[in-house]
């Protein structure tokens, strides 16, 4: 009579199955064909950059969906090998930390391989989450103005700073942002190209998308005396006459000179004129003048606002890769005996 402990079918093959997912060289066959599909994926990306592939962006894996294409079927072949990858590496990094804890093993970099193999499954995570999570809140612009981000925070652009080429094209572009939380604390912060606003862990990001310098206002001089015109509807008294400005406009008719556009008044109706940079106005009932010595600008910002939840992930997967190759003891002269 047979043994009612004797191994069945069923159990030999999930043992089988169980040895092979979690062998070496299944592991080392899942990289490779990974590289492979990655190698091709990326000659396809590029040959279908304005097809199928164009609304392909960051980390969005979703787009590879909106709709299934035939283009992308490395993608859709890359994600079972990425997984089969993941369950190979958790079951041997499990059986690996068995063995070194049954064979009293304490040292750090006993479990420094373990680590990092930890660090490559919170990576896939990452991409998990934010491929498929991840989102696109909207375009703000944002000026000298407090204006309201979708997350509910206030922004305004408070100073732009642009490093040029020789030639004049823009090479870095740096703007000074201030932000006010939902409690109303204020905090200024820095955004480039490249250079995202970040928060949650870097879970939310403003990315600068465009950057210029809004002409805004004008400043006056008459001698020694000047009129700071800041914005539309600002007055001074300059040479015995109130001035207000109406408008600034960056080019027209006459070319791309800016252009602020004044009035000025007394007991009649206001008297409207324009100046351009260096021009000057003299007046007629007195014959003082007062000169247009520059246009300000206020900077104007262009932000993406984007919802990327992976990102916090890859931090955790940054922070266990670092830990795990600081416990390899052996390599940095810090192994315990």
């Amino acid at each position: 009579m047979p043994s009612s402990t004797a191994a069945t079918p069923e159990a030999g093959l999930f043992r089988r199955s169980y040895d092979l997912v979690r062998s070496q060289g299944f592991g080392i066959a899942c990289g490779l064909l990974t590289t492979l599909l990655l190698a091709v994926g990326t000659l396809v990306m590029a040959f279908t950059a304005d097809g199928a592939s164009s609304g392909v962006a960051m980390d969005d894996l979703t787009a590879f969906f909106l709709p299934v294409s035939g283009w992308h079927l490395w993608l859709y072949l890359l994600m079972p090998v990425l997984g089969l990858f993941g369950l190979s590496t958790l079951l041997s990094t499990i059986e690996s930390v068995a063995d070194a804890w049954r064979a009293g093993r304490r040292t750090l970099s006993a479990y420094a391989p373990a680590v990092i193999h930890v660090a490559f499954l919170v990576t896939l995570c990452a991409h998990v989450v934010g491929g498929f999570r991840g989102q696109e809140d909207g375009v703000v612009t944002v000026g000298s103005d407090w204006t309201r981000l979708p997350d509910g925070r206030d922004i305004r652009a408070i100073s732009l700073a642009t490093d040029a080429y020789p030639d004049g094209s823009p090479l870095q572009v740096r703007a000074q942002v201030e932000i006010r939380d939902v409690g109303g604390e204020v905090s200024t912060e820095s955004v480039g190209y490249n250079e995202p606003i970040s928060s949650g862990w870097g879970a939310d990001l403003l990315l600068l998308l465009r950057a210029a310098g809004e002409p805004t206002g004008a400043l006056l001089t008459a001698g020694p005396a000047e009129c700071l015109l800041a914005g539309p509807g600002d007055a001074c008294t300059l040479a015995g006459r109130v001035i207000r400005l109406v408008r600034v406009q960056e080019g027209g008719h006459w070319g791309n000179t800016p252009v602020a556009f004044l009035q000025i008044e007394g007991a009649g109706a206001p008297e409207p004129f324009f100046l351009w940079p260096g021009g000057r106005r003299v007046l007629s009932e007195n014959g003082a003048s007062f000169q247009l010595a520059e246009i300000r600008s206020s900077p104007v910002v262009m932000l993406r606002s984007r919802h990327a939840p992976g990102n916090p992930f890859a931090l955790v997967a940054a922070v266990l890769l670092g830990l795990g190759l600081l416990a390899m003891g052996r390599r940095w002269g810090l192994a315990t005996r």
